[in-house]
């Protein structure tokens, strides 16, 4: 029994969904943009520049791509899903506000969650994908 993702000639949308349908991954996803951009305010931190622009700019992104996935999903949107995730996992330290608990906590938990759903979402896609015959 094989676990490992099937990395074949790869269809660029998935089979088992259609265009419009709504999954826990756009749930996640959107979830986080939704955090991502409230939380400078929410949070208490939007006068420290770096975190408040990090995660506001991660989240319209975020928010953007799982806008395009619902409209019709491609193989480029979980890429770059994942990429924000970890832009966001890692910023705090990149853009120096690791001192700042609030935005530290709020951009490690987003990209947590991103990363995760996106990365079983890429396995589930491409586990799917039947391989063709040569």
């Amino acid at each position: 029994m094989n676990f490992s993702p099937r990395i074949y000639e790869r269809e660029t949308v998935d089979r088992h969904r259609t265009p419009q349908q709504w999954t826990i991954v756009e749930t996640v996803n959107a979830a986080m943009a939704l955090m991502l951009i409230a939380s400078p305010w929410t949070f208490r931190y939007a006068d420290a520049s770096a975190a408040a622009w990090s995660a506001v700019l991660i989240g319209l992104l975020l928010g953007a791509i799982t806008l395009a996935r619902t409209i019709e999903a491609r193989d480029w949107q979980g890429w770059a899903s994942l990429a924000l995730g970890t832009c966001a996992l890692l910023a705090p330290w990149l853009l120096g506000f690791g001192e700042i608990k609030n935005a530290v906590g709020t951009h490690v938990t987003a990209g947590l969650a991103v990363v995760m759903m996106t990365l079983i979402n890429l396995w589930v896609h491409y586990l799917d994908q039947s391989p063709t015959p040569a």
